[in-house]
């Protein structure tokens, strides 16, 4: 409209509108804002449904909106393009006052389907009498009970559909589509198929269950902006009961293994039956408390490090004395051993170094460094890297370094 821009006329179904709001043009995803608004032929600040309104429209062509495209709260909906629904039973006969009820008349496998003043084509994949599946062409923004209007466009016939799951599974082998059919019989399309929803899903976001209609079960475990269905939960809580040793097991190897998208929402599922230290999970009381081959293996490095603390054994050495990686792992994790790359050393090895090249009193060289630490080049440059990186050396303009006065290192 010339001075307005783009305007476009509809029904305000639910919730308000604003002068200011921004909205979602659906189903592009177009971020629009409200420019001014009308109802009843006079122009307001704030409507609220249901009611006929006029919206002008921010940042919206009038060739990007059609009929049938809505205005949605950004986040609030659930856009799909593949529903499940349940098809009316046909009535009985006239003048049959029997309960009974036949499967609904008889639809095309292309069926246009209607929501609101939106039309759009679709695929339907009978499962039974009464469940089906919509592929539709078009996506809509759609709840748990929404209801739908199928059409046979040679026909005409019109018949309804109540939106059972608006995340349906993908469906291979056979059997595939009865199981569907059995599994659909136990919803209702309300609020309450959450927990069915949550339990097919294992987990999910709150704020998705509730764009799809649904709502979170109180039994349901939360926690970092995750809810995860409680028999899900215990499942995933056998699986690190079989997998979680002595050693323990890192957080990100056991989001891995329970499948779960979050570290913090293991730690929730764990529950108190595990502990988390040090970046990984331990069975409640073993968390601090090293297995007895652990505990060899660390006698071992001392035994081998006591006269010379900086001569690392290499990877031959550590086999000859038994050390695996795992068990190097569950050391350092545990502070008894410092890691510089491959290298390994005693616990207070970086401190130790400070202390003997301060004494050098000056700048040095790696050769120099090697012969004051009594080591190798393998084990003093990631040494002496890590502590230029901990601000304890420094380094000159020609490449030498030099202790800063008064630095300890913390690493």
């Amino acid at each position: 409209m010339p001075g307005a821009g783009t305007v476009v006329t509809g029904t305000l179904t639910a919730g308000t509108l604003a002068v200011g709001d921004e909205l979602e043009l659906s189903p592009a995803g177009q971020r629009v804002t409200v420019r001014g608004l009308h109802t009843l032929g006079r122009p307001v600040p704030r409507v609220a449904a249901p009611a006929r309104v006029a919206v002008g429209l921010r940042r919206a062509h009038h060739t990007d909106v059609r009929r049938g495209h809505a205005l949605v709260t950004p986040g609030a909906w659930w856009r799909t393009g593949v529903v499940d629904v349940r098809l009316p039973a046909a009535p009985a006969p006239p003048g049959d006052d029997s309960p009974r009820a036949g499967p609904p008349p008889r639809l095309p496998a292309e069926p246009l389907v209607h929501c609101g003043t939106a039309m759009t084509s679709a695929r339907l994949r009978r499962f039974d009498d009464h469940t089906a599946r919509l592929t539709l062409r078009t996506p809509l923004d759609l709840r748990l009970g929404d209801r739908l209007l199928l059409r046979d466009p040679g026909s005409r016939l019109l018949t309804g559909a109540v939106v059972l799951d608006v995340t349906p599974p993908e469906l291979s082998g056979r059997g595939a589509g009865a199981a569907r059919a059995r599994a659909l019989s136990g919803l209702t399309g309300t609020p309450a198929d959450g927990a069915a929803l949550l339990r097919r899903l294992g987990h999910a976001r709150p704020g998705d269950l509730a764009s799809m209609g649904a709502r979170v079960p109180e039994c349901a475990v939360r926690a970092a902006g995750w809810v995860v269905d409680r028999e899900h939960a215990a499942g995933r809580r056998e699986r690190l009961r079989e997998e979680v040793s002595g050693y323990g097991l890192p957080l990100g190897a056991a989001r891995q293994l329970t499948g779960l998208p979050d570290t913090r929402l293991v730690e929730a599922v764990a529950g108190e039956e595990f502990t988390v230290r040090d970046g990984r999970l331990y069975r409640a009381g073993d968390a601090g408390r090293l297995p007895e081959e652990v505990r060899e293996a660390a006698a071992a490095l001392r035994q081998e490090l006591s006269g010379a603390p900086f001569r690392a054994p290499g990877r031959g050495r550590l086999a000859e004395l038994g050390v695996t990686r795992r068990q190097v792992a569950v050391l350092v994790g545990h502070g008894e051993l410092e890691q510089y790359g491959e290298v390994l050393l005693p616990r207070g090895a970086a401190e130790l170094a400070a202390g003997r090249l301060r004494a050098l009193d000056g700048p040095f060289t790696v050769g120099e460094c090697c012969r004051a630490l009594e080591t190798s080049r393998r084990v003093a440059v990631p040494l002496l890297e890590a502590l230029d990186r901990a601000g304890v050396t420094v380094r000159d303009a020609d490449g030498r370094r030099v202790v800063r006065p008064g630095t300890e290192h913390h690493g």
